[in-house]
C-alpha cells in the first residue's frame, strides 16, 4: 500500500473512467448477488443486461407478502441524466426516472461517490464503487423483505 499521495485536479476524462468503472462494478455486484440469491430457498432472482450503460433486476422472497422488488439501474450516457449512477425501483424504468443516485465526487487525492435523493444515504459519506454498490443492494433486497448480515 502506498504511503505517498499526491495532489490531483481530476478531469472530465478522470470522470467519465470512474464513473464507467464504478458502474461496471455495479452491475458485477448485482449479477454475482443475483446468482447468490438464487442458491437460498425461498428466494429467487433475476439479473438482466439491458444495455453498456443500463441494467436490471428482479427478486422475489415467496415467504412475504409484498416479497417482490424490481430496480432499474442506468450510467450517465449524456449531459440530461439524473446522477452519473441513479436507480429506479421499477421494472425496466426508463432513463429519465430515479429513486436515488450517486455522483462522483473527489478531493485533492481520490474520487468516491455520495448517494443522491436518498433518505437513508448520508450526503457526505464517501464511497467506493464496491460500497455503494452493496449499500444500494441492501436497500433494493429490503423492498422485498430480505436482509443481508
Amino acid at each position: 500500500m502506498a504511503r505517498y499521495r499526491a495532489k490531483r485536479q481530476f478531469d472530465q476524462i478522470d470522470k467519465g473512467d470512474f464513473r464507467d468503472a464504478a458502474f461496471a462494478t455495479f452491475k458485477d455486484y448485482f449479477r454475482r448477488a443475483i446468482i447468490e440469491i438464487d442458491l437460498i430457498d425461498g428466494l429467487r432472482g433475476r439479473f438482466v443486461d439491458r444495455s453498456a450503460t443500463a441494467f436490471g433486476a428482479t427478486v422475489v422472497n415467496s415467504g412475504h407478502r409484498n416479497g417482490t422488488a424490481h430496480i432499474s439501474v442506468h450510467c450517465r450516457s449524456s449531459q440530461v441524466a439524473l446522477g452519473d449512477i441513479y436507480y429506479s425501483f421499477s421494472e425496466n424504468a426508463g432513463d429519465n426516472t430515479a429513486n436515488g443516485g450517486f455522483n462522483i465526487s473527489a478531493d485533492d487525492y481520490e474520487q468516491f461517490l455520495i448517494q443522491t435523493m436518498n433518505v437513508f444515504g448520508r450526503a457526505d459519506e464517501r464511497l467506493t464503487p464496491e460500497r455503494a454498490a452493496e449499500v444500494l443492494w441492501n436497500e433494493f433486497i429490503g423492498n422485498a423483505g430480505i436482509s443481508y448480515d
